[in-house]
């Protein structure tokens, strides 16, 4: 999914990139079996687990002046161009990965309103998926 913003009068535009891992019964199913396996066996879903770092490490390979940054008890990539700012996060169940972008002209206005989005974001922390 692809939402478009651009903004006349700061110049701005605003890009929202989703990236779908898996759909919500995923997530119900592996949740019903990380409580029905045996121990022995839950170590392997521990494992698979280092697997939801694939598209942070993608990304990062992919934009290699991006830094690893703490965001809503997770990770997420930043990376900080002057006229430019892009922040790339897995949702907490990892159905879904978030490409957040501004650009514009000026850095400073971009600055600015990347860190409201940011902000605004961390606000809705708990309903991301239902945000985007």
């Amino acid at each position: 999914m692809l939402y478009l913003c651009k903004e006349k009068k700061t110049n701005l535009e605003y890009r929202v990139i989703e990236y779908k891992h898996k759909d919500r019964i995923d997530v119900i199913l592996n949740t019903i079996k990380k409580h029905t396996i045996k121990k022995k066996e839950n170590t392997l879903t521990k494992d698979s687990e280092i697997d939801q770092n694939n598209p942070l490490t993608n990304y990062l390979k992919n934009n290699p002046n991006g830094v690893t940054v703490e965001l809503m008890n997770g990770q997420a990539i930043l990376l900080d161009n002057k006229l430019e700012k892009k922040l790339f996060f897995s949702d907490s169940d990892f159905i879904s990965s978030h490409e957040l972008i501004i650009s514009g002209t000026d850095s400073t206005i971009v600055k600015y309103y990347f860190t409201k989005v940011v902000e605004s974001l961390m606000l809705k922390k708990e309903n991301i998926n239902k945000v985007f």
